[in-house]
């Protein structure tokens, strides 16, 4: 699982640097990284204010951080013809939150 490598993505892809979410979740800007590099992983207290600043839901980041590791063997074959469609949803997710991003700053 790459929690953090999903966190990172949804924040860039909002256009949104390190800090400013750091700031906007109450941690520091050190925590965060660990915590998207994957040398740390937050509380639930925090993803819960990663996604409310991010306005995402947490099984979007869940979805968007598996790897075909998480999938047991007897499972993989159907995850690898549903993931692609999965992340293309999950993206399209991510651009309307964008848009609102970007209509309210």
């Amino acid at each position: 699982m790459k929690l953090g490598f999903a966190i990172r993505q949804v924040r860039m892809q909002l256009g949104m640097n390190q800090s400013e979410l750091a700031e906007r979740c109450s941690i520091t800007q050190t925590s965060l990284s660990q915590i998207e590099r994957g040398n740390k992983n937050p509380s639930q207290k925090t993803l819960d204010k990663i996604c409310k600043e991010l306005e995402v839901p947490v099984s979007l980041l869940y979805v968007l951080g598996m790897t075909e590791e998480d999938v047991p063997m007897c499972r993989r074959a159907i995850y690898r013809q549903l993931f692609p469609s999965m992340m293309s949803l999950m993206k399209e997710l991510i651009y309307e939150v964008e848009e609102e991003f970007a209509m309210a700053g």
